[in-house]
């Protein structure tokens, strides 16, 4: 994605697409689904019912190099929009924003855009045209054959992408040596604007990893001092038959109870803490389920039987005699 810098697009794309690395180029008022948002009134048959609609203004070829899909209608024409009227490709949530009809039946239909005629002649199927944190709302691709601020070029399958960008970066200083380039891949755009999450998914992996460790060793601090406390217990018990498994089940069984009871609590607590705010303000997000939080306390059940298990099976062989020789 190229930013024109007031540089008329016709002239560049003329240029790229003589580059054998260009498939196509197309122009667009902005880049869409990166959070970038332009908006204007729209009204249909009700003049007192209007929205603030958000939109692109694009060219003929925009749809195919971007591949929207068209649930009915057709691309725009390449023809110049007269001074009363827009084409205009709405997605679906426009048509049940204002109780158009079917897409078939949506074809034709005038709309009111900036006091001007905004014929419908296709519709998108729905796309995240903001981002993941918003809901997708009512939206429309408006054709326009001038004032463009960007180029999108799409390049061939297979390209070396380092070598196309010289070429397009050659290509851009011929036509202007005043403005350096600006220009962005499209998944590196896509890629910053949910870094955050990225960053996010990071530290709570740290804290995690923290808070099991120190929770590890406290649990490691208990048994060695339980363990410690009835050893004359086991002793006892050793010596008058009992088995090294019962002793173990006899030491653990307290501490793997609070593990359990820990995990009830718990993992209700982070269905609800990542669900309703952590991921609260994200709109579309995958909903953290019982599946999604069962392998966290299993994991935490392993690590408190090694522990627990690892402590009392060595105090459960230690030798009574030892132990018992000045009571």
């Amino acid at each position: 994605n190229i930013e024109l810098q007031g540089n008329k697009p016709e002239l560049i794309r003329s240029e790229l697409l003589k580059l054998s690395e260009v498939e196509d180029v197309s122009a667009s008022m902005m880049i869409t689904s990166v959070g970038s948002y332009w908006a204007e009134t729209l009204k249909y048959q009700n003049p007192l019912d209007s929205i603030a609609v958000y939109y692109n203004g694009i060219d003929e070829k925009y749809l195919p190099l971007h591949g929207h899909k068209l649930v009915s209608g057709s691309n725009f024409a390449p023809l110049s929009n007269d001074s009363s009227s827009y084409q205009v490709i709405v997605n679906e949530q426009l048509l049940k924003r204002f109780n158009i009809g079917s897409p078939e039946e949506a074809i034709g239909m005038v709309l009111k855009m900036d006091n001007k005629e905004a014929r419908i002649v296709g519709v998108v199927k729905d796309f995240h045209y903001g981002t993941l944190a918003s809901e997708v709302k009512p939206f429309l691709f408006k054709y326009q054959t001038e004032d463009f601020y960007r180029l999108n070029v799409k390049f061939y399958p297979k390209t070396d992408l380092f070598v196309a960008r010289e070429k397009v970066e050659k290509v851009w200083k011929k036509l202007d040596d005043i403005h350096a380039i600006n220009a962005t891949f499209y998944d590196d755009r896509i890629e910053e604007q949910y870094g955050e999450f990225a960053v996010m998914v990071k530290i709570i992996g740290v804290l995690a990893f923290l808070a099991i460790t120190i929770a590890a060793l406290g649990l490691l601090g208990m048994v060695m001092f339980t363990a410690e406390t009835r050893l004359k217990e086991i002793s006892i018990r050793k010596v008058l038959g009992a088995s090294e498994s019962s002793l173990v089940y006899l030491l653990g069984k307290g501490f793997m109870l609070l593990l359990i009871l820990a995990s009830i609590i718990a993992v209700p607590a982070t269905i609800y803490l990542f669900n309703e705010v952590v991921l609260g303000d994200v709109a579309y997000h995958a909903r953290i389920g019982l599946f999604d939080t069962v392998f966290a306390p299993l994991l935490v059940l392993l690590i408190g039987m090694l522990t627990t298990g690892a402590i009392t099976m060595f105090a459960a062989r230690a030798n009574p005699a030892t132990i018992l020789r000045n009571e």
